[in-house]
Order: C-alpha cells, then structure tokens, then sequence
C-alpha cells in the first residue's frame, strides 16, 4: 500500500503495536496522528516520526469526535483510521 502523503490516525499509539504501527506508517512517509489515552506517551511517539498527538479515550465517543475534528483540521482529511 502506498502511504507517503496519506493522513493516518493511530489510536493506542503511545505503546506496543500502536506505536509500532505509528513508527512505521511515519517511515513510509504518512502524515500520522498519534492517539492515546495517555498524553506523554502520545506525545513521544509522535515527536519521534514528526506527527501530532492527542490525548483520546476511545471508549468515549466525544473524545473521539473531538480526535477526527482536530485532525481533518490539521490534515484536511484522513485516509486511514
């Protein structure tokens, strides 16, 4: 698949395969949006490929509308979620 360019969001991107899943969609060129519901972890995984970060709980619905919000903002759209 082709990603370079692409916006993606990752949630549960601060550990394990969510933040393996974030490191790699970076190499390959995406646009990344990093989400977890813990911040600094959010924060770290996205500073290390250049994304943005977010703090979501996924579990709630708000949180994330707020998410797909901010990153359609920030992205103009997103590709892969």
């Amino acid at each position: 698949m082709h990603i370079a360019g692409k916006s993606v969001v990752v949630t549960g991107a601060g550990h394990g395969i969510g933040r393996a899943l974030a490191m790699r969609f970076g190499l390959e060129g995406a646009k990344v949006a990093v989400a977890d519901v813990e911040e600094a972890a959010a924060r770290h995984t996205a500073e290390a490929i250049g994304g943005i970060a977010f703090r979501t709980d996924v579990s709630r619905e708000a949180e994330i509308r707020k998410l797909v919000n901010a990153v359609t903002e920030q992205y103009g759209q997103i590709d892969l979620f």
